[in-house]
């Protein structure tokens, strides 16, 4: 995501895959992969390494964003941390909740790109079914 604090961006999605208190398999390798891509300075690592350990609230995260667009491509990154290991915990809902309110996405938003994600991971499963991938 361009013209965004990648550190706080990562800090938000690890506060979303510790609200349940772990942080899954799935979710550490989907957070692991998108570390990588970040090319973080080494004092970053560290900033994201500590998170790991004592991850902020997401309403202490300050996302200085104001485009609608990045606002939506961070809630969708969001969901798709929630969902990493395939169920939406009552403590992710409310912190998915309490974000939408912070980015300013109205529920039906929120709903709209849930439903995108999910459409999205079914017909990746499908075409990996297809080729034989699982």
């Amino acid at each position: 995501i361009e013209n965004i604090d990648k550190v706080n961006f990562l800090r938000l999605l690890i506060s979303m895959a510790l609200s349940d208190g772990k942080v899954s398999e799935e979710e550490n390798i989907y957070l692991s992969q998108l570390i990588e891509t970040m090319h973080l300075k080494n004092e970053e690592h560290s900033i994201i390494r500590d998170d790991f350990k004592n991850p902020k609230k997401i309403e202490d995260i300050v996302l200085s964003v104001s485009d609608p667009i990045v606002c939506n491509v961070i809630y969708r990154e969001a969901f798709f941390v929630a969902l990493a290991d395939e169920i939406i915990e009552e403590s992710e809902r409310k912190q998915l909740n309490t974000l939408s309110s912070l980015l300013r996405i109205s529920q039906a938003k929120a709903l709209e790109i849930e439903a995108w994600v999910l459409n999205y991971l079914a017909v990746m499963k499908k075409g990996f079914e297809v080729i034989n991938l699982i």
